[in-house]
């Protein structure tokens, strides 16, 4: 369910992009991950806990890494 409501959200956003989009990874009521646009308008995985730990930053980082690397 939440697999089939992200893969819709990130295919509304890819025909019409909107440097306020955002979808949640993660269960709603935590909302700690999400994707959301980068500066240069690809997606990029964002963590939402405040403050985030140096492990939240670097898991971040990987994972954008890895989202850009699928996509090309």
């Amino acid at each position: 369910m939440t697999a089939d409501i992200v893969q819709t959200s990130i295919e509304r956003y890819l025909r019409a992009p909107d440097a306020a989009w955002e979808v949640f990874l993660d269960n709603p009521s935590v909302a700690n991950w999400s994707l959301k646009p980068g500066a240069d308008g690809r997606l990029r995985v964002a963590c939402r806990r405040h403050p985030a730990t140096g492990a939240d930053l670097e898991r971040e980082r990987t994972l954008t890494t890895l989202l850009h690397q699928g996509g090309s």
